[in-house]
C-alpha cells in the first residue's frame, strides 16, 4: 500500500513568489505600509494595485503640452479627470461654495472645511487634517522626509512644489545675475567637453551636466533602466515613475 501523499512543503509556490514581489514594503507608521521602491505611505489593501506605477509605462496623455507617461489605461484617465477636465464639467458640486470635486469622497471632505470637523488624525503626532489625503501629505513630508521635488541647480529637495518654485525664484535668479555681472566683467565660462561657452556659472554647470559618455559616473534608474549623467536628474526622472505626492 503506498504512502499517502501529503500536500508539498515548498514555500517557492509560483502563488507564493507572485506575492512576495509585491509585498516587499516596510514597516509603515500610523497603520499604512510604504511601497519599498517610492516609500510612498499606503494601505496594504491599495499596495498591490500601487506596484503598476512602477510597471514600464507606454501609455502617454494626448493632451497639448502634456508629456504624461502611464502603465495603464485606468490610469490615463484618472489623470485626465485629475488635470484637464474642465472644472465646471465635474460632478459633485459643494451646496455652500460650489466648488465642485470629480467625486463624492473628495466632496466630503471638502465640506469638513466648512464645519471645521478633522476626523483623520496622524498616530505619531496626533495633528489633525480635513482629509485622509492631508494626512498622508503630512506623513510624507514630516516623519518620513519625503522630498518628491528637487531642484536641478543644487539638487535640494522640497515637500511642496510651491515651495521648489519659491526656491529658485529667490536663491537661484537673484545667484544667476550676480554671477552675469560677474562673468562679464572676469570673463565667460567654459565646458570642458565641448568648449562652448558661457556668461553665468549656473548656465555653464547646467550644459555640463547634459553632456552624456562623460567621465562623470551615470546614475541608473532600477525601475526602468535609464541611465542619467547626474543624481538630480535620476531623482527628477523617478517622479515620473512615482506620481505628484497624492
Amino acid at each position: 500500500m503506498g504512502r499517502k501523499k501529503g500536500k508539498s512543503s515548498n514555500p517557492s509556490t509560483p502563488s507564493t513568489t507572485n506575492r512576495s514581489t509585491v509585498k516587499q514594503e516596510t514597516p509603515g507608521v500610523g497603520g499604512l505600509v510604504q511601497c519599498h521602491l517610492c516609500h510612498k505611505p499606503m494601505r496594504r489593501k491599495n499596495l498591490k494595485g500601487h506596484m503598476e506605477v512602477h510597471a514600464d509605462k507606454t501609455i502617454h496623455c494626448d493632451e497639448p503640452q502634456c508629456d504624461a507617461v502611464f502603465s495603464s489605461a485606468k490610469a490615463l484617465s484618472r489623470h485626465k479627470m485629475t488635470k484637464h477636465m474642465d472644472v465646471s464639467l465635474r460632478p459633485f458640486p459643494c451646496a455652500l461654495c460650489y466648488k465642485r470635486f470629480l467625486n463624492n469622497s473628495r466632496l466630503e471632505a471638502h465640506m469638513r472645511t466648512h464645519t471645521g470637523v478633522r476626523d483623520a488624525t496622524c498616530g505619531l503626532c496626533f495633528q489633525s487634517f480635513y482629509s485622509k489625503a492631508d494626512l498622508v501629505r503630512h506623513m510624507k513630508g514630516i516623519h518620513l522626509n519625503i522630498r518628491s521635488f528637487t531642484c536641478h541647480l543644487c539638487n535640494k529637495g522640497f515637500f511642496r512644489k510651491s515651495h521648489l518654485k519659491e526656491h529658485v525664484s529667490t536663491v537661484h535668479v537673484q545667484m544667476t545675475a550676480d554671477e552675469d555681472d560677474d562673468g562679464a566683467a572676469q570673463g565667460s565660462y567654459q565646458c570642458r567637453y565641448c568648449k562652448e561657452s558661457f556668461p553665468s556659472r549656473t548656465t555653464w554647470l547646467s550644459h555640463e551636466r547634459s553632456h552624456s559618455g562623460t567621465e562623470e559616473q551615470r546614475a541608473l534608474c532600477m525601475i526602468c533602466g535609464k541611465t542619467f549623467s547626474r543624481p538630480s536628474s535620476l531623482k527628477k526622472h523617478l517622479e515620473k515613475h512615482n506620481g505628484p505626492p497624492s
